[in-house]
C-alpha cells in the first residue's frame, strides 16, 4: 500500500485516479491546482505523486521543477495530453520519472504506479521529522525541542515541516510562501514574520539559533 498525492485540476478523471488506486489498496489525496499541489509536497511525505501538466497557478513542469530543488525524493508521474518528443523530453527533465498521455487506459495507469514505487527507496510511513533536537511527531502535530514542548500556529508547523524535510537546503522567502497555498498573495513580510517567530519560540531560553540567514538567499536549519 502507498500513500500517493494527485494533482488534478479534472475532478472528475482525479476522482476516476483514485478509485483505481484504492482498488490496489492504495492511499490518496488530492490537489486541484499547482500552488496546493506544490505545498502538500514539500509539507507532507508520498511514495508517488501524480501530476498534470496544465494547472492553475503553477503547471505541472512548474511544481516538479521546485519540488526537486527543494530535495524532494518522491515519485513522479505526469500526466498530458501533450505528445510530442520535446514535450516528453521537458517533462521528465522537469523532475517527472515517468510520462503518461492522455487519454489512457486504467490498466496503464496502475502497471505504471507499480513499476515506479518498485523504483522507490525511501518509505512515506515515518512517526517523526528530526533535526538535532527538535522534533515534530507527525500524528500529532506536536513539537518539541530538547523534550520541551514548543507552541506552533499552524502555519509555523508547515513551515518547520518544510525545513525538517530539507535540513540542508537553503529556503527563499518565494520557496517559504507555498506554505501560504490558502493565501497565494501572502507578502513577503508575512513570510519574514513567521519565520521570525518561529525562531524565537523555538530559540527559547537557549541562546544556539536554530536557523541561520544565509545572505541573499534565504533561511535553513543550523
Amino acid at each position: 500500500m502507498a500513500k500517493i498525492l494527485i494533482v488534478e485540476d479534472d475532478t472528475d478523471l482525479a476522482a476516476a485516479v483514485a478509485q483505481a488506486l484504492k482498488s490496489e489498496n492504495h492511499t490518496t489525496e488530492a490537489a486541484e491546482d499547482g500552488q496546493d499541489g506544490l505545498h502538500r509536497m514539500l509539507s507532507y511525505s508520498y511514495d508517488l505523486i501524480i501530476c498534470d501538466w496544465m494547472l492553475p497557478s503553477r503547471s505541472g513542469v512548474e511544481v516538479c521543477q521546485e519540488y526537486r530543488r527543494s530535495g524532494g525524493a518522491a515519485m513522479i508521474l505526469m500526466l498530458t495530453g501533450k505528445t510530442k518528443i520535446d514535450d516528453v523530453q521537458t517533462g521528465l527533465e522537469s523532475g517527472a520519472d515517468d510520462y503518461l498521455t492522455k487519454p489512457f487506459h486504467t490498466r496503464e495507469l496502475l502497471a505504471r504506479v507499480r513499476a515506479l514505487l518498485r523504483r522507490a527507496v525511501k518509505p512515506a510511513e515515518q512517526n517523526s521529522l528530526k533535526h538535532g533536537d527538535i522534533e515534530l511527531d507527525l500524528a500529532t502535530l506536536n513539537v518539541t525541542r530538547q523534550g520541551k514542548p514548543v507552541k506552533l500556529s499552524k502555519k509555523e508547523i508547515s513551515l518547520l515541516t518544510l525545513f525538517l524535510k530539507n535540513p540542508d537546503n537553503v529556503f527563499s522567502i518565494a520557496q517559504m510562501r507555498t506554505v501560504w497555498s490558502d493565501t497565494p498573495d501572502a507578502s513577503d513580510d508575512t513570510v519574514r514574520a513567521h519565520i521570525k517567530t518561529l525562531r524565537k519560540k523555538l530559540q527559547g531560553d537557549d541562546p544556539e539559533e536554530v536557523f541561520v540567514n544565509i545572505h541573499g538567499q534565504g533561511y535553513k536549519l543550523k
